[in-house]
Protein backbone atom coordinates (compact mmCIF):
# COMPACT_ATOMS: atom_id res chain seq x y z
CA UNK A 1 0.00 0.00 0.00
CA UNK A 2 2.93 2.16 0.88
CA UNK A 3 4.35 1.83 -2.58
CA UNK A 4 1.19 2.51 -4.40
CA UNK A 5 0.88 6.29 -2.38
CA UNK A 6 4.66 6.64 -3.39
CA UNK A 7 3.42 6.01 -6.98
CA UNK A 8 0.65 8.13 -6.86
CA UNK A 9 2.60 10.76 -5.49
CA UNK A 10 4.98 10.81 -7.74
CA UNK A 11 2.60 10.58 -10.81
CA UNK A 12 1.03 13.70 -9.26
CA UNK A 13 4.36 15.54 -9.36
CA UNK A 14 4.95 14.49 -12.54
CA UNK A 15 1.87 15.71 -13.94
CA UNK A 16 1.79 19.35 -12.08
CA UNK A 17 5.13 19.50 -13.54
CA UNK A 18 4.17 19.17 -16.98
CA UNK A 19 1.11 21.86 -16.23
CA UNK A 20 4.34 24.02 -15.29
CA UNK A 21 5.41 23.17 -18.85
CA UNK A 22 2.79 23.88 -20.70
CA UNK A 23 2.12 27.58 -18.80
CA UNK A 24 5.69 28.25 -19.72
CA UNK A 25 4.79 28.01 -23.11
CA UNK A 26 1.83 29.70 -23.35
CA UNK A 27 4.08 32.64 -21.77
CA UNK A 28 6.36 32.06 -24.45
CA UNK A 29 3.44 32.38 -27.16
CA UNK A 30 2.36 35.55 -25.37
CA UNK A 31 5.81 37.30 -25.47
CA UNK A 32 5.99 36.30 -29.42
CA UNK A 33 2.65 37.77 -30.15
CA UNK A 34 0.83 34.25 -30.56
CA UNK A 35 -1.56 35.56 -27.82
CA UNK A 36 -2.79 39.15 -27.10
CA UNK A 37 -3.11 40.61 -23.54
CA UNK A 38 -6.98 39.77 -22.75
CA UNK A 39 -5.99 35.94 -23.37
CA UNK A 40 -2.66 35.84 -21.04
CA UNK A 41 -4.62 37.59 -18.67
CA UNK A 42 -7.43 34.92 -18.21
CA UNK A 43 -4.40 31.98 -18.42
CA UNK A 44 -2.62 34.22 -15.76
CA UNK A 45 -5.82 34.29 -13.53
CA UNK A 46 -5.97 30.28 -14.12
CA UNK A 47 -2.39 29.95 -12.47
CA UNK A 48 -3.54 32.14 -10.16
CA UNK A 49 -6.19 30.01 -9.04
CA UNK A 50 -4.55 26.92 -9.71
CA UNK A 51 -1.87 27.86 -6.76
CA UNK A 52 -4.54 29.30 -4.54
CA UNK A 53 -6.61 26.08 -4.18
CA UNK A 54 -3.56 23.56 -4.45
CA UNK A 55 -0.39 23.79 -1.99
CA UNK A 56 0.66 20.83 -3.63
CA UNK A 57 1.23 22.79 -6.57
CA UNK A 58 3.13 25.76 -4.85
CA UNK A 59 4.93 22.96 -3.11
CA UNK A 60 5.78 21.37 -6.36
CA UNK A 61 6.65 24.71 -8.11
CA UNK A 62 8.94 26.17 -4.69
CA UNK A 63 11.29 22.70 -5.72
CA UNK A 64 11.42 22.73 -9.04
CA UNK A 65 10.83 26.22 -9.70
CA UNK A 66 15.17 26.95 -11.06
CA UNK A 67 14.20 24.87 -13.98
CA UNK A 68 12.04 26.90 -16.15
CA UNK A 69 13.23 30.02 -17.13
CA UNK A 70 13.92 33.51 -15.07
CA UNK A 71 11.44 35.28 -16.66
CA UNK A 72 8.57 32.62 -16.28
CA UNK A 73 10.00 31.76 -12.81
CA UNK A 74 9.55 35.33 -11.95
CA UNK A 75 5.71 35.76 -13.52
CA UNK A 76 4.62 32.74 -11.23
CA UNK A 77 6.90 33.66 -8.13
CA UNK A 78 4.84 36.92 -8.52
CA UNK A 79 1.50 34.88 -7.92
CA UNK A 80 2.43 32.74 -4.93
CA UNK A 81 2.01 34.58 -1.24
CA UNK A 82 5.36 36.34 0.25
CA UNK A 83 7.73 34.29 0.83
CA UNK A 84 6.23 30.80 -0.31
CA UNK A 85 9.14 29.31 -1.92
Amino acid sequence: MRRLFTLKKRNSMLSTIAVFRYWEDVHYQYRVGLYDAIEFGKQRNAWKVSFANSDRAVKCWCQVRSLYSPDFMSKLDHLLADNAC
